[in-house]
Parts: C-alpha cells; structure tokens; sequence
C-alpha cells in the first residue's frame, strides 16, 4: 500500500512541479518587465525634465513612480490572460496528439511513453507490474458483416468498458486496429489474473449495442509480469502478445480468459 501511494505522489508531484515551473516564468517575466518599465519611465521623466525651462523635480519623481504603477498592473493582466490562453492552447494540443481520435484513449505513441515512465519508477522502487494485450476476435467479420460504422462503435464501446474495469493508476490505450494494451502498476501474477478476468468480463457478458443490432464480441488477452520478464518495454510487450497468440490459437492460456462467445 505504501508503494501505491508513492507512486500515485510521484505522479502528483510531477504535474505540480510543472504547473510550478510555469508559474515561477511568469513571476520572473513579470518581475523583468516591471524593471524594464520602471527604467523607461524614469528615463522619459528625465528627458521631460531636461526639455522643460523649469524643471521640478518633484513633479519628476511622483510621475517616475505613478507611470510604472499603472501600467505594470495592467500589461501583468494581460500577461498573465495571454500565458493562460497558452497553456490552455498547449494542453489541447497534448490531449489531441496524445488520444486516439476514435476511442479517446491513449494513443500507440502516448501508450510506449506513459509505459516507459510507470516502468522505470518500478524498478527503481522494486514493485511488480503487469502488461495485458487485448484482442477483439474475428473483428474482421465484424467490419464485414456489419459495416465500420457498427465496427468503431464496438471499438468506442470496449474503451468505455474496459476503462470502468482497471484502476484510476492503471494505463490503458490503443494498441492498434482492434490491439489494446493496459499498464498496470502493483499487480503480482494473482491479481493479474483478476483483473484479466474483470476485463474479460467486461467485454463478453454483454453484447455491444451498435446501430446494426447487438453484436457479441469475444476477446483474447495476452499477459506478462515484470516479476518474470524483467522491466524493459520490449520484453513486456514480447512476452504478452506470445500469450496473447497462444490465447489466439487455442484459448488455454489461461484457461479463465478462454473465449466465450464467437461473432453472431
């Protein structure tokens, strides 16, 4: 338990060090400007007070520091309205480059770089993870007996499903085509098979309501354990998607994820 709370605070800890990071650019952009009109101003007083026959110097003075402390405030405002429309820009951008347009999942790219990092902080904190591939069966015949449109609202159907199943640490995306891949961080192999299960369940128990009809859809899945494979991505992946194709083949490993229901 101690493990899973410290990753869940690395995760925290890295969003807020980065919405720091932001801020404290602001805060020393704010502060450079502030010099920068402070110096302006008092220079143009001092060119004012040089062009004028009688010059007061106390006249000089109060403008030198009330033109600063009105526009300061004001060009801040709009610093700061700007940097925000920035960061909301750039958050859209991440969400789009980062999701699979379809399912609104994590796409390939995000899926490797979001694994990569849940598995380097596993070994450097020596706790078990597990990679499950998933595989919608004869998804082929789906597509054409019942068109595309019928074959992405299955696929659209099985992200909601599968994401209502794992855990908020758990990592899930797109592998590719009807390939999804989940992450999940402090699972031993008897829990994998759990959750295996679950997400198993998920999918086959109910069928998937489409604009063609109902459609029943079974699934292959495919899993593998850093207690075994070790920690490095490719071997992870290597090592899931052979169970994942002996699942495909023959459906006995293991035997409670076998598939239930074959296409109708």
């Amino acid at each position: 338990m101690a493990a899973f709370e410290g990753y869940s605070c690395a995760m925290e800890e890295a969003t807020a060090n980065q919405k720091g990071d932001i801020k404290k650019r602001a805060i020393r952009a704010i502060v450079r400007l502030t010099g920068l009109i402070v110096l302006l101003s008092v220079i143009l007083t001092h060119l004012l007070q040089r062009l004028t026959p009688h010059p007061n110097y106390l006249i000089g003075a109060i403008m030198s520091a009330l033109a600063p402390a009105i526009i300061v405030p004001l060009v801040a405002y709009r610093y700061f309205v700007i940097i925000n429309e920035l960061r909301q820009a750039k958050r859209e951008i991440e969400i789009l480059s980062n999701t699979d347009p379809l399912t609104g999942i994590h796409n390939r790219r995000h899926l490797f770089d979001l694994m990569e990092n849940a598995l380097r902080l596993a070994e450097r904190q020596q706790f078990p993870t597990a990679v499950f591939m998933l595989y919608l069966d004869q998804f082929k015949t789906v597509n054409d007996r019942y068109g595309h449109q019928a074959g992405d609202e299955v696929l659209v159907e099985t992200a909601r499903r599968v994401s209502h199943v794992i855990r908020e640490t758990d990592i899930f995306g797109r592998y590719g085509g009807e390939e999804f891949l989940i992450v999940s961080p402090f699972l031993d192999e008897a829990h994998m098979i759990d959750l295996g299960e679950r997400v198993r369940r998920s999918i086959c128990e109910q069928p998937f309501q489409t604009a063609a009809g109902p459609i029943h859809v079974s699934v292959s899945i495919g899993a593998a354990n850093t207690l075994h494979q070790g920690y490095a991505v490719e071997a992870l992946i290597h090592e899931a998607d052979q169970r994942l194709y002996e699942s495909k083949r023959n459906g006995v490993i293991p035997a409670s994820w076998r598939r239930i229901s074959p296409v109708e």
